[in-house]
């Protein structure tokens, strides 16, 4: 009796499919979208703030804080009365440039050269960032994925267009 033989699927998952991106590369587009999962769902968390009026800000007891601080100071007063009053603003913001981290980390997938550049740019803006607020992993991380990038003969050869 002959046993059927299994094959294997060719239709892989989109991130781990066959497909001459080098791995790391994959690994840096899943980080984009998880950035901008989380970007997202902040912009959300904001937009559904502003639409409601700031019931969010008021049931966290952020805006008691918040008022209390301004009490003092003029400028933290005009914070609180005005600054605050563009949350919807922020919170859209927020959605456009999440949508905007998945499309790099989808171009990235598809060996775009101008989302390797693009993404050089960010992690060289990360790093001067992260060295002005002192914070060692996100420079180590800046320096990987940039150094990577920049460096690596694979990558520059599969992104050449």
């Amino acid at each position: 009796m002959r046993h059927p033989v299994k094959r294997k699927s060719s239709r892989g998952h989109f991130l781990f499919k066959s497909s001459p991106v080098p791995s790391f590369v994959k690994v840096i587009a899943l980080l984009y979208y998880v950035v901008a999962v989380l970007t997202i769902l902040t912009g959300f968390i904001l937009l559904v703030d502003g639409i409601g009026g700031g019931n969010l800000r008021g049931s966290l007891g952020i805006d008691s804080v918040l008022g209390s601080t301004a009490q003092g100071s003029p400028l933290d007063k005009w914070f609180v009365e005005n600054v605050l009053s563009y949350v919807l603003i922020g919170g859209f913001i927020l959605v456009i440039i999440g949508l905007f981290e998945v499309f790099v980390g989808n171009s990235l997938l598809k060996a775009k050269k101008w989302a390797r550049i693009l993404t050089i740019i960010f992690m060289s803006i990360s790093f001067i960032s992260a060295l002005a607020y002192l914070d060692l992993a996100s420079v180590i991380i800046s320096v990987l994925i940039g150094s990577y990038l920049i460096f690596s003969r694979d990558v520059r050869r599969v992104m050449r267009k």
